[in-house]
Parts: C-alpha cells; structure tokens; sequence
C-alpha cells in the first residue's frame, strides 16, 4: 500500500512539473514570437540609450556588466532592440522586461547568438536578416554567484586592489575563463584555475572580427583633445577602434565609468554609461 502511495505521490508531481513547464514554454514561444516581431518590424525609431525604460538599464548592466549599450531602436507597438558594444542584440517589452531571459525552458529553451537565435537542436530561429554568431563574452547563463569564484580571485583581487574592494558581478565566458567586475566598474578577467589573464578596465572587447583594440598614445588628437577639454581629469582607460571606424574610448570621471564614441576622424558622436 505504501508503494503505490509513493508511485501515485511521484506521479502527480511529475504531472504538476509538466504542467509548470508547459506553461513556461507557452511564455518562451510568446516571447521568442515577439522577439521576431520587434526584429522585423519596420517603423522602429531610435531611442536614446538614457531614455530606454529602467528595467532595461539594470537587466544590462547585471547581466552584460563589461560592455555597454551602444544602440536602441523601439518598435512602437511591440518593444525595444538593444544593440551592445559586444555586438550582442537584446529584447525587450516596452515596460523593459526582458523578453532573451523569457525565451527560455527545456524544449523550446533558445540561446542568443549574437545576431539571432537557434533552438535547442541547434537550428536558427528567425528570418533572413538574422545571422548567428558565436565568441561573445557571455551571456545571462554564464553569470554566477561571486562567492562560487574561486580563492585564487579572491586573493588577487584584495592584493592589488585592497581587501574591502566589493566584487560586484561574475561569469564564465565562452573559453572557460572567468570575468569580474570590481568596484569602479573595473572588468578583470582570470583563467579557469583562478589565475589572473588581463585587467579590461571599464569594458572588455571578446567578439573576434568586431573590432581591435587600440593603444591610447595611437587615438586620434581630436579624440584626447575632446575629453582633456569636456572631461578634465578623466583618465583613460580603453579604446579600441569598431569595424565602421568608430572609436570606442572607455575612461574614469569623478568615480564613473563613462564611454565615449568618435567617429572615425575623432569627431565626437555620443557618451554612454
């Protein structure tokens, strides 16, 4: 008797998970359709990255902390397009829910290759204009707990930078490799055993083919003369220079990490947070 209690007693909770994760696929399906929806839209419009709903800032700057958001277009009826420095595209509702961490459970469980999506069996997902693309830095699945890192991290990071610095976010990118991110938003990034690879400063460059870095003495003068001028006492921090010219200057002003982007010939184009 007791046997077939527990058989009963596991059936109906394998019924009750079932029943949980269809519902969730019934929210992927909606959130990758309208994922699709927003991608081929045709009225979208820029929007002004400081104008993007709150929601938005703070799903980027805790889930993709060592880069920055470069575009944003809204599509009026449906949501918002995030374009990243790392050349990673995000979706959101229009009250700024993201839809990439919504398109997500077993089955029909979809991850973000760049500029698109592929199922779970690997196939793409979406129109034409979408083209997948590995290298990225990580995305949401790669974020862990910063008191899983391992001692190693923690031992380097009280050394050089003093033992009541607050690591602040962490994840695995694709290579195995971990990222930190530290206090004044500093982005260190460390090998799978713990020990230290590279420092990136306010923001890291890992897609392959999407730009190259660039030595701060080789920035155009327009450039060092524009943030001598707006930004007195900045210190720079990174650059690197985009596929389409663009220069992409991270510095330091006043305690806040600020990006700044150029075009090709120095002139100045916009500021990021």
């Amino acid at each position: 008797m007791r046997t077939i209690q527990i058989v009963f007693a596991s059936a109906a909770l394998l019924l009750v998970s079932l029943s949980a994760c269809e519902q969730l696929n019934v929210l992927s399906n909606r959130a990758a359709n309208l994922i699709d929806e927003i991608a081929d839209a045709t009225d979208k419009v820029s929007v002004d990255p400081a104008e993007l709903p709150a929601a938005v800032t703070r799903y980027v700057d805790a889930n993709f902390f060592e880069t920055y958001i470069e575009t944003a277009l809204k599509a009026p009826s449906a949501g918002f397009e995030v374009l990243l420095g790392s050349g990673d595209e995000l979706y959101f509702e229009l009250d700024g829910t993201s839809l990439d961490s919504l398109a997500n459970c077993d089955g029909f469980r979809r991850r973000r290759h760049g500029h698109g999506w592929q199922d779970s069996t690997g196939n793409p997902h979406g129109g034409p204009h979408h083209h997948p693309y590995g290298g990225n830095c990580g995305g949401v699945d790669s974020l862990l707990d910063v008191n899983a890192l391992p001692a190693a991290v923690y031992a380097y990071v009280d050394s050089v930078y003093g033992d009541s610095t607050e690591i602040r976010h962490a994840k695995l990118d694709n290579s195995g490799q971990y990222i930190v991110a530290i206090e004044g938003h500093i982005i260190l990034v460390f090998s799978a055993s713990g020990e230290f690879v590279e420092a990136g400063q306010l923001l890291r460059h890992c897609r392959g083919g999407h730009g190259t870095p660039v030595e701060i003495a080789d920035l155009p003068s327009a450039v060092t003369a524009y943030i001598t001028t707006e930004y007195a006492g900045a210190e720079i921090k990174r650059a690197m220079q985009k596929d389409d010219g663009k220069y992409v200057v991270g510095i330091l002003y006043n305690g806040e990490r600020k990006i700044l982007i150029f075009d090709a010939s120095g002139n100045f184009l916009a500021v990021r947070g």
